[in-house]
Protein backbone atom coordinates (compact mmCIF):
# COMPACT_ATOMS: atom_id res chain seq x y z
CA UNK A 1 0.00 0.00 0.00
CA UNK A 2 0.98 3.53 -0.51
CA UNK A 3 2.56 5.27 2.41
CA UNK A 4 -0.70 7.08 3.46
CA UNK A 5 -2.31 3.92 3.61
CA UNK A 6 -0.08 2.32 5.32
CA UNK A 7 0.24 4.40 8.06
CA UNK A 8 -3.58 5.13 8.99
CA UNK A 9 -3.92 1.08 9.22
CA UNK A 10 -0.40 1.16 11.59
CA UNK A 11 -2.42 4.02 13.12
CA UNK A 12 -5.61 2.13 13.78
CA UNK A 13 -3.51 -1.05 14.76
CA UNK A 14 -2.23 0.87 17.78
CA UNK A 15 -5.44 2.03 18.83
CA UNK A 16 -6.43 -1.59 19.20
CA UNK A 17 -3.16 -2.82 20.65
CA UNK A 18 -3.73 -0.39 24.03
CA UNK A 19 -6.68 -2.92 25.12
CA UNK A 20 -4.49 -5.22 27.42
CA UNK A 21 -6.96 -8.48 26.29
CA UNK A 22 -6.12 -8.57 22.82
CA UNK A 23 -2.11 -7.96 23.74
CA UNK A 24 -1.29 -11.80 23.16
CA UNK A 25 -3.78 -11.62 19.52
CA UNK A 26 -1.67 -8.42 18.45
CA UNK A 27 1.43 -9.93 19.41
CA UNK A 28 1.02 -13.49 17.42
CA UNK A 29 -0.48 -11.66 14.66
CA UNK A 30 2.61 -9.88 13.88
CA UNK A 31 1.15 -6.40 15.28
CA UNK A 32 4.05 -4.95 16.67
CA UNK A 33 6.27 -4.29 13.12
CA UNK A 34 3.21 -1.52 12.29
CA UNK A 35 3.30 -0.14 15.80
CA UNK A 36 7.01 0.25 15.72
CA UNK A 37 7.04 1.85 12.17
CA UNK A 38 4.84 4.78 13.70
CA UNK A 39 7.28 4.89 16.39
CA UNK A 40 10.35 5.59 13.81
CA UNK A 41 8.46 8.54 12.31
CA UNK A 42 9.35 12.22 13.34
CA UNK A 43 5.95 13.70 14.39
CA UNK A 44 6.00 14.48 17.83
CA UNK A 45 2.19 13.81 17.68
CA UNK A 46 1.93 10.83 16.19
CA UNK A 47 4.62 9.19 18.82
CA UNK A 48 3.06 9.93 21.44
CA UNK A 49 -0.17 8.33 20.06
CA UNK A 50 2.34 5.30 19.54
CA UNK A 51 2.95 5.58 23.76
CA UNK A 52 0.05 3.41 25.25
CA UNK A 53 0.30 0.67 22.75
CA UNK A 54 4.01 0.55 23.40
CA UNK A 55 3.58 0.10 26.89
CA UNK A 56 0.86 -2.22 26.43
CA UNK A 57 2.90 -4.61 24.39
CA UNK A 58 5.68 -4.11 26.26
CA UNK A 59 4.23 -6.81 29.21
CA UNK A 60 4.53 -9.44 26.31
CA UNK A 61 8.54 -11.37 26.93
CA UNK A 62 8.53 -12.20 23.44
CA UNK A 63 7.97 -8.15 22.58
CA UNK A 64 10.67 -6.78 24.85
CA UNK A 65 13.93 -7.19 22.77
CA UNK A 66 12.18 -6.34 19.30
CA UNK A 67 10.87 -3.21 20.91
CA UNK A 68 13.94 -1.80 22.16
CA UNK A 69 15.62 -2.69 19.12
CA UNK A 70 13.25 -1.20 16.33
CA UNK A 71 12.48 2.17 17.34
CA UNK A 72 10.19 1.63 20.57
CA UNK A 73 12.76 3.55 22.69
CA UNK A 74 13.17 7.03 21.66
CA UNK A 75 9.43 7.89 21.25
CA UNK A 76 9.53 6.34 25.39
CA UNK A 77 12.56 8.23 26.47
CA UNK A 78 10.56 11.57 24.75
CA UNK A 79 7.38 10.71 26.83
CA UNK A 80 8.59 10.43 30.08
CA UNK A 81 9.02 14.01 30.39
CA UNK A 82 5.17 14.53 29.34
CA UNK A 83 3.24 16.91 31.03
CA UNK A 84 0.08 14.33 31.21
CA UNK A 85 0.35 11.96 33.47
CA UNK A 86 -0.91 9.17 31.86
CA UNK A 87 1.43 9.27 28.75
CA UNK A 88 4.08 9.97 31.36
CA UNK A 89 3.20 7.04 33.37
CA UNK A 90 2.88 4.89 30.30
CA UNK A 91 6.40 5.66 28.94
CA UNK A 92 7.94 5.28 32.74
CA UNK A 93 6.57 2.09 32.57
CA UNK A 94 7.24 0.21 29.29
CA UNK A 95 11.32 1.13 30.17
CA UNK A 96 10.57 -0.84 33.12
CA UNK A 97 9.22 -3.27 31.32
CA UNK A 98 11.95 -3.73 28.62
CA UNK A 99 14.57 -2.83 31.74
CA UNK A 100 13.73 -6.49 32.63
CA UNK A 101 15.51 -7.96 29.92
CA UNK A 102 19.12 -8.18 30.66
CA UNK A 103 20.15 -7.90 26.46
CA UNK A 104 18.17 -4.76 26.32
CA UNK A 105 20.00 -2.03 28.96
CA UNK A 106 23.01 -1.43 27.23
CA UNK A 107 20.97 0.19 24.25
CA UNK A 108 18.93 1.80 26.86
CA UNK A 109 21.48 3.26 28.69
CA UNK A 110 22.82 4.15 25.17
CA UNK A 111 19.48 6.14 24.92
CA UNK A 112 20.33 8.13 28.48
CA UNK A 113 16.83 8.07 29.88
CA UNK A 114 18.69 8.62 33.57
CA UNK A 115 17.79 12.57 33.15
CA UNK A 116 14.34 12.12 32.27
CA UNK A 117 13.72 9.34 34.89
CA UNK A 118 15.41 11.82 37.15
CA UNK A 119 13.07 14.68 36.74
CA UNK A 120 10.09 12.45 36.85
CA UNK A 121 11.33 11.53 39.80
CA UNK A 122 11.83 14.69 41.52
CA UNK A 123 8.73 16.47 40.78
CA UNK A 124 5.91 14.52 39.07
CA UNK A 125 2.55 12.87 40.41
CA UNK A 126 3.23 9.37 42.72
CA UNK A 127 2.03 7.36 39.41
CA UNK A 128 4.80 8.47 37.56
CA UNK A 129 7.54 8.66 39.95
CA UNK A 130 6.24 4.91 40.79
CA UNK A 131 7.32 3.30 37.40
CA UNK A 132 10.57 5.63 37.23
CA UNK A 133 11.40 4.08 40.64
CA UNK A 134 10.70 0.92 39.07
CA UNK A 135 12.84 1.64 36.00
CA UNK A 136 15.67 2.65 37.68
CA UNK A 137 15.46 -0.53 40.19
CA UNK A 138 15.87 -3.11 36.97
CA UNK A 139 18.74 -0.74 35.76
CA UNK A 140 20.51 -1.00 39.02
CA UNK A 141 20.31 -4.40 38.77
CA UNK A 142 23.69 -4.29 37.06
CA UNK A 143 26.52 -2.73 39.10
CA UNK A 144 27.77 -0.15 36.66
CA UNK A 145 24.45 1.73 36.00
CA UNK A 146 23.46 1.29 39.73
CA UNK A 147 26.24 3.92 39.61
CA UNK A 148 25.44 6.09 37.20
CA UNK A 149 22.19 6.42 39.24
CA UNK A 150 23.24 6.60 42.02
CA UNK A 151 25.72 9.60 40.86
CA UNK A 152 22.73 11.61 39.53
CA UNK A 153 21.11 12.09 42.73
CA UNK A 154 18.03 9.41 42.75
CA UNK A 155 18.84 8.10 46.33
CA UNK A 156 17.36 11.28 48.40
CA UNK A 157 14.57 10.99 46.13
CA UNK A 158 14.14 7.47 46.52
CA UNK A 159 14.60 7.97 50.08
CA UNK A 160 11.70 10.03 50.24
CA UNK A 161 9.51 8.15 48.25
CA UNK A 162 9.96 5.36 50.54
CA UNK A 163 7.79 7.55 52.91
CA UNK A 164 4.87 8.00 50.74
CA UNK A 165 1.38 7.48 51.43
CA UNK A 166 1.07 5.30 48.17
CA UNK A 167 2.08 1.53 48.74
CA UNK A 168 3.43 1.01 45.31
CA UNK A 169 5.70 4.09 45.46
CA UNK A 170 7.17 2.72 49.20
CA UNK A 171 7.25 -0.67 47.22
CA UNK A 172 9.32 0.30 44.17
CA UNK A 173 11.83 2.78 45.84
CA UNK A 174 12.53 -0.01 48.45
CA UNK A 175 13.48 -1.84 45.56
CA UNK A 176 15.66 0.46 43.65
CA UNK A 177 17.25 1.34 46.91
CA UNK A 178 18.28 -2.70 47.34
CA UNK A 179 19.58 -3.01 43.97
CA UNK A 180 21.41 0.02 44.93
CA UNK A 181 22.56 -1.32 47.86
CA UNK A 182 23.88 -4.48 46.19
CA UNK A 183 27.04 -3.02 44.91
CA UNK A 184 29.56 -2.51 47.78
CA UNK A 185 31.12 0.32 46.81
CA UNK A 186 28.04 1.96 46.30
CA UNK A 187 27.48 1.61 50.44
CA UNK A 188 29.73 3.82 51.89
CA UNK A 189 28.25 6.54 49.96
CA UNK A 190 24.69 5.25 50.86
CA UNK A 191 25.21 5.25 54.45
CA UNK A 192 26.79 8.57 54.08
CA UNK A 193 23.79 9.59 52.58
CA UNK A 194 21.43 8.44 55.32
CA UNK A 195 19.97 5.15 53.96
CA UNK A 196 19.54 3.52 57.20
CA UNK A 197 17.01 6.09 59.01
CA UNK A 198 14.65 5.80 56.55
CA UNK A 199 15.06 2.03 55.73
CA UNK A 200 15.26 1.04 59.46
CA UNK A 201 12.33 3.28 60.46
CA UNK A 202 9.57 1.38 57.47
CA UNK A 203 11.17 -2.10 59.08
CA UNK A 204 10.24 -0.73 62.77
CA UNK A 205 6.95 0.41 61.35
CA UNK A 206 6.07 -2.99 60.33
CA UNK A 207 6.81 -4.43 63.80
CA UNK A 208 3.36 -3.73 65.12
CA UNK A 209 1.00 -5.94 65.13
CA UNK A 210 -1.82 -3.43 63.65
CA UNK A 211 0.66 -1.75 61.44
CA UNK A 212 -0.81 -2.22 57.86
CA UNK A 213 3.11 -1.71 56.12
CA UNK A 214 3.33 -3.38 52.85
CA UNK A 215 5.55 -6.60 53.65
CA UNK A 216 6.73 -6.21 50.14
CA UNK A 217 8.54 -2.94 50.76
CA UNK A 218 9.31 -4.06 54.61
CA UNK A 219 11.07 -7.70 52.57
CA UNK A 220 13.20 -4.66 50.08
CA UNK A 221 14.24 -3.19 53.39
CA UNK A 222 15.28 -6.06 55.16
CA UNK A 223 17.27 -6.99 52.21
CA UNK A 224 18.79 -4.00 52.19
CA UNK A 225 19.90 -4.10 55.44
CA UNK A 226 21.54 -7.73 54.12
CA UNK A 227 23.24 -6.15 51.31
CA UNK A 228 24.75 -3.35 53.45
CA UNK A 229 26.32 -5.95 55.93
CA UNK A 230 28.39 -7.90 53.41
CA UNK A 231 30.87 -4.89 53.85
CA UNK A 232 32.38 -4.99 57.66
CA UNK A 233 32.94 -1.63 57.45
CA UNK A 234 29.43 -0.76 57.59
CA UNK A 235 28.96 -2.86 60.46
CA UNK A 236 29.26 -0.53 63.94
CA UNK A 237 26.12 1.79 62.31
CA UNK A 238 23.91 -1.86 61.53
CA UNK A 239 24.73 -2.95 65.04
CA UNK A 240 23.98 0.23 66.70
CA UNK A 241 20.66 1.04 64.31
CA UNK A 242 19.39 -1.72 62.45
CA UNK A 243 20.47 -4.86 64.95
CA UNK A 244 18.04 -4.05 67.62
CA UNK A 245 14.81 -3.61 64.97
CA UNK A 246 16.33 -6.94 63.38
CA UNK A 247 16.34 -9.39 65.98
CA UNK A 248 12.46 -8.46 66.34
CA UNK A 249 11.39 -10.09 63.49
CA UNK A 250 12.28 -13.22 64.02
CA UNK A 251 8.63 -13.24 66.13
CA UNK A 252 6.81 -11.55 63.19
CA UNK A 253 3.95 -12.53 60.88
CA UNK A 254 5.51 -12.40 57.55
CA UNK A 255 7.63 -15.51 56.36
CA UNK A 256 9.50 -13.65 54.36
CA UNK A 257 10.41 -11.14 56.79
CA UNK A 258 11.58 -13.57 59.91
CA UNK A 259 13.64 -14.82 56.67
CA UNK A 260 15.41 -11.60 55.04
CA UNK A 261 16.36 -10.82 59.15
CA UNK A 262 17.99 -14.06 58.83
CA UNK A 263 20.25 -12.94 55.38
CA UNK A 264 21.21 -9.53 57.83
CA UNK A 265 22.30 -10.83 61.21
CA UNK A 266 23.94 -13.76 59.44
CA UNK A 267 25.97 -11.59 57.66
CA UNK A 268 26.90 -9.30 60.53
CA UNK A 269 27.95 -12.91 62.24
CA UNK A 270 30.92 -13.17 60.12
CA UNK A 271 32.60 -10.68 62.38
CA UNK A 272 34.05 -11.55 65.40
CA UNK A 273 33.32 -8.34 66.95
CA UNK A 274 29.56 -8.50 66.44
CA UNK A 275 28.82 -11.32 68.28
CA UNK A 276 28.29 -10.45 71.60
CA UNK A 277 25.72 -8.02 70.53
CA UNK A 278 23.86 -10.39 68.67
CA UNK A 279 23.90 -12.58 71.21
CA UNK A 280 22.38 -10.01 74.06
CA UNK A 281 20.30 -8.39 71.24
CA UNK A 282 18.83 -12.25 71.63
CA UNK A 283 19.22 -13.51 68.18
CA UNK A 284 20.43 -17.53 69.39
CA UNK A 285 17.08 -18.96 69.76
CA UNK A 286 15.91 -17.53 66.35
CA UNK A 287 18.96 -18.67 64.43
CA UNK A 288 18.86 -21.91 65.74
CA UNK A 289 15.30 -22.67 64.54
CA UNK A 290 16.08 -21.38 61.06
CA UNK A 291 19.30 -23.75 60.98
CA UNK A 292 16.74 -26.81 61.10
CA UNK A 293 15.68 -28.45 57.86
CA UNK A 294 12.67 -27.50 56.23
CA UNK A 295 10.23 -29.05 53.86
CA UNK A 296 10.21 -25.41 51.91
CA UNK A 297 12.06 -25.66 49.47
CA UNK A 298 13.00 -22.02 49.19
CA UNK A 299 14.03 -21.76 52.70
CA UNK A 300 17.52 -23.52 51.94
CA UNK A 301 19.57 -20.63 51.38
CA UNK A 302 17.99 -19.26 54.70
CA UNK A 303 19.01 -22.60 56.63
CA UNK A 304 22.79 -22.27 55.11
CA UNK A 305 22.68 -18.83 55.92
CA UNK A 306 21.27 -19.54 59.77
CA UNK A 307 23.79 -22.39 59.69
CA UNK A 308 26.83 -19.95 58.48
CA UNK A 309 25.99 -17.37 61.73
CA UNK A 310 25.81 -20.25 63.91
CA UNK A 311 29.31 -21.09 62.63
CA UNK A 312 30.47 -17.90 63.15
CA UNK A 313 28.88 -17.54 66.64
CA UNK A 314 30.82 -20.95 67.54
CA UNK A 315 34.38 -19.65 66.96
CA UNK A 316 33.55 -17.12 70.47
CA UNK A 317 34.60 -19.30 73.24
CA UNK A 318 32.02 -18.44 75.59
CA UNK A 319 29.18 -18.78 73.09
CA UNK A 320 29.70 -21.93 71.70
CA UNK A 321 28.83 -23.27 74.95
CA UNK A 322 25.80 -21.14 74.71
CA UNK A 323 25.00 -22.88 71.84
CA UNK A 324 24.92 -26.13 73.02
CA UNK A 325 23.04 -25.66 76.18
CA UNK A 326 20.40 -23.62 73.37
CA UNK A 327 20.07 -26.92 71.30
CA UNK A 328 22.16 -25.76 68.03
CA UNK A 329 23.74 -29.55 68.03
CA UNK A 330 20.43 -30.96 66.32
CA UNK A 331 19.85 -28.65 63.68
CA UNK A 332 23.98 -29.09 62.29
CA UNK A 333 23.62 -32.73 63.12
CA UNK A 334 20.50 -32.89 60.78
CA UNK A 335 22.22 -30.82 58.23
CA UNK A 336 25.11 -32.92 57.97
CA UNK A 337 23.14 -35.81 57.94
CA UNK A 338 20.94 -34.38 55.00
CA UNK A 339 20.89 -35.50 50.99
Amino acid sequence: PDAEVRQYAAYALVKVAQNADVRKQVTDEGGLEPVLYLARTDEPEIQVEVIPAICTLSFAEENKVDIAKNGGLPPVIAAIRDANVETARMACCALANLCEVVENTSLIMDHNPVPALMEVLVGHAPLVQCEAARAMGNLAANIEYGDEILRAGAQRYLMIMLRSEEERCQRMAAMALCNLASNLQNQPKMIAAGILEPVVGEATLALDAKSKSDFECVRYCLLILANLAVCQTNHPQLMAEALPVLAQFGAHRDVKCRQYSIFAIGNLCANSENLEGIVREGCLKTLIRYAFPSTDASAVDVQFQAIAAIRGLGTHQTIRLQLVREGALEPLILAVQSE
